[in-house]
């Protein structure tokens, strides 16, 4: 099976590289998982440049979130989750490659109503939304918010957030098409100084 592996630490495009790897096979409490897909974020391109807080041993594959179908499953948390579609948080990385093997408690079942662009940044972007708006900034019910990269998922998490905790958002996006999406689904959006609604 393909994986992206890293021998050293540096520059993303210079140490990255597609290798053939053994299929790994779950342990006790755990599940392998065939990636349908893998988030680039910043930690994963912090961590290929050993800048993160935690470095991994070398060699390493880099990927902390995505989505994929579980194969197969050992114990009995693990069982219960074959065939099942899931959310993956594989905390040391390892998301880039074919299938992966994490803990059955790391993995968390999506509803087929949740597209993969959704589920593959289930964990990290909604608890920064919410952390963000909830903790950090305290955004009373009624106020507007104003945000930048509106059509990122994270922007859209804090338009659902602003829906849920009743607080209206205008959302800056960078590209016309993303303005139009935006006020056809998901209300008051700002392209420019004539382009606002809510």
């Amino acid at each position: 099976m393909k994986a992206v592996v890293f021998e050293r630490f540096g520059d993303p495009a210079e140490v990255l590289q597609v290798r053939e790897v053994p299929k790994p096979e779950p342990g006790p409490g755990q599940v392998r998982v065939r990636m349908l897909a893998s988030p680039i974020g910043p930690a994963d391109f912090l961590t290929v440049r050993g800048e993160y807080g935690y470095q991994p041993k070398l060699p390493a594959t880099p990927g902390t979130e995505g989505v994929g179908i579980v194969e197969a499953g050992r114990g009995l948390l693990g069982g219960m989750r074959v065939g099942r579609r899931v959310a993956v948080l594989n905390e040391t990385g390892g998301n880039w490659q074919e299938k992966v093997v994490v803990s059955a408690l790391r993995v968390v079942p999506i509803s087929k109503h949740v597209p993969d662009d959704q589920a593959v940044t289930f964990f990290v972007n909604p608890a920064t939304a919410f952390i963000m708006t909830r903790l950090v900034l305290k955004v009373p019910p009624r106020a507007w918010l104003l945000q930048t990269a509106a059509g990122s998922a994270l922007g859209r998490m804090v338009i659902r957030l602003g829906r849920h905790f009743v607080f209206r958002t205008i959302n800056v996006v960078r590209r016309h098409e993303q303005a139009e999406e935006l006020l056809r689904t998901r209300g008051p959006c700002l392209d420019g100084p004539s382009r606002c609604r809510g």
